[in-house]
């Protein structure tokens, strides 16, 4: 028999990717609600009274006996703490899986790695210390806000990416910040709220969204190169849109790396600009990763990075390639860099002082 699952108050429910998944296991999705009239993202909907209703739980049980259900699931406490204890009645005789532990407890399950992770670069940050005296220091609650908000925006980068932002950021100096590939905008955000915070500085986020501007990455990235036709680039522009939106820092340049470098210089050279004479103080690489592709971001970019700026090059290792390890290697070449690191994926370098 196929399993259903039973899911109420639906409407608190909206983890539509938790659903797809559970159709890929053939399971019936039945939602209910007692407010709404039906609701398209389940395969079926049933109505159910207000668990203060004297009929609720008979209501309930006829739900389950002609829907078949075989599993039950709630986020509400109201409601688990009810049919929880309905289940443990031995007289029943219900065949019902409870699939949802208590809701308070599974959110501090959901939400501490923020608080944990906030906690942990908290003491790292307070034990390394900042080279900049007079640098803001983030509250654990602050960093437990960015780690949520970062991690509810799709994306690649990971916990390592967001620590190595929050150490290095006391040390940037004045001036713009530069993303060049920012797709949905998970480090986009972190940049910008991090630029806001230390220096009221301004993020310009660099990217095409465009799936026909995309050139192939080659080599063993073909893997990638081959899903290019079934991207539809304006939909995750419309989710970089909403994952910079509450930030009011942040510039977009929805061309290509070489176009918009003109852009830019037009935009902050204009008599309305307040940048002074501040160059680019943070250039985050991670466009296109075709080595030919990352050259041409950083010898457009880099040199307009001032000294004493930070260049972070991603994908510096990476699986699918060495395109951005051999620019970055050649970068750091030059010799024109003081400080330079590897954590996680990427390469940190700073421009040396005069």
């Amino acid at each position: 028999m196929k399993s259903t699952l039973l899911i109420f108050p639906v409407e608190s429910e909206e983890n539509f990717e938790s659903y797809s998944l559970l159709r890929s296991f053939g399971i019936r999705i039945l939602g209910s609600s007692s407010i709404l009239t039906s609701y398209s993202e389940v395969d079926e909907f049933v109505p159910l009274p207000f668990i203060t209703a004297s009929d609720f739980l008979t209501e309930f049980r006829k739900v389950i006996s002609e829907q078949n259900v075989t599993h039950f699931y709630t986020s509400h406490a109201g409601v688990w703490g009810l049919i929880n204890n309905y289940l443990q009645q031995s007289d029943l005789n219900i065949n019902l899986i409870m699939c949802s532990e208590f809701p308070f407890k599974k959110e501090w399950e959901r939400l501490s790695p923020a608080v944990q992770w906030a906690r942990a670069v908290s003491f790292s940050l307070d034990v390394s210390k900042s080279e900049v005296d007079n640098a803001p220091v983030l509250t654990e609650a602050e960093l437990s806000s960015l780690y949520k908000f970062y991690f509810a925006i799709p994306g690649q980068s990971d916990a390592t990416k967001l620590e190595a932002l929050v150490a290095i950021t006391p040390l940037i100096p004045q001036g713009d910040w530069v993303e060049i590939g920012s797709l949905y905008g998970r480090s986009s955000f972190a940049l910008g709220w991090l630029a806001n915070r230390y220096t009221q500085s301004s993020l310009f986020c660099v990217d095409p969204w465009d799936e026909i501007l995309v050139k192939p990455q080659g080599g063993r990235a073909s893997v990638l190169d081959n899903q290019i036709g079934d991207i539809d680039s304006e939909q995750i522009f419309r989710v970089f849109l909403s994952s910079i939106g509450i930030l009011n820092n942040v510039t977009f340049f929805k061309k290509t790396s070489a176009e918009a470098i003109n852009d830019y210089h037009q935009r902050v050279n204009t008599p309305e600009s307040t940048r002074g004479d501040a160059g680019i103080a943070f250039l985050h690489v991670d466009g296109n990763h075709h080595y030919d592709e990352v050259s041409r971001d950083i010898g457009l970019w880099e040199p307009y990075v001032d000294v004493g700026g930070w260049i972070a090059i991603d994908d510096y290792l990476w699986a699918f390639g060495d395109g951005p390890k051999k620019a970055g290697d050649e970068l750091l070449a030059t010799n024109r860099f003081d400080t330079a690191f590897v954590t996680g994926d990427t390469l940190y370098i700073r421009k040396e002082y005069m």
